[in-house]
């Protein structure tokens, strides 16, 4: 997806430590453009619609080449 992409989970307990906060990350590059995403969520396990992420690239990089 682009051509550079990352993606990560921060997972740390939650103050009062009754569960645990999750963070999505998702980086990409495409050309010269660098877009971000992230969702949190506490108490279950995120994931980021990675379909979203990739109609989201795609636009970018029709949007460069023309």
């Amino acid at each position: 997806m682009g051509d550079e992409a990352l993606s990560f989970h921060l997972t740390m307990p939650l103050p009062d430590g009754d569960g645990l906060r999750d963070e999505h990350h998702v980086f990409v590059r495409t050309g010269n453009v660098t877009a971000s995403f992230q969702e949190l969520n506490v108490g279950r396990k995120t994931e980021f619609p990675l379909d979203l992420v990739k109609k989201q690239v795609d636009r970018l990089t029709s949007t460069q080449s023309g």
